[in-house]
């Protein structure tokens, strides 16, 4: 009966974007890779759609190298408050000043929440 219970209603232990709500080990980790990853998919759908030129792809180039270069810190173990913020608002820059569909526009407001949300649980 567990076995279905999970089934139907979803796991319990993660939070409502599929993370668990420590972030993993230290404040951070497991969920957070997932975070990034997800917003980096999300990036190269919208870009994909969108077929960005001059100062919109500068936006999306900006945003995954730097949710990037915060996500390679990040498995090393350190984690670069600098290079999220960076990261927050470059993907902030792209919902707010290039041409998107409405799916992807929500999408990534939805990720900056979440990057939002994920910087202020962190224990740095």
């Amino acid at each position: 009966m567990g076995t279905t219970a999970n089934a139907q209603f979803g796991d319990r232990s993660r939070d409502r974007y599929g993370n668990r709500g420590d972030y993993g080990r230290g404040g951070y980790g497991q969920g957070a890779n997932g975070l990034i990853q997800s917003v980096q998919e999300h990036l190269r759908r919208a870009a994909s759609v969108g077929r960005p030129r001059g100062k919109e792809y500068n936006r999306f180039n900006n945003a995954m190298r730097h949710l990037s270069e915060f996500d390679t810190k990040l498995n090393r173990g350190q984690f670069d408050r600098g290079k999220l913020d960076r990261a927050i608002e470059d993907v902030n820059n792209v919902v707010r000043h290039n041409r998107l569909d409405r799916r992807d526009r929500n999408m990534l407001a939805t990720d900056v929440d979440r990057l939002r949300e994920f910087r202020s649980r962190s224990r740095y």
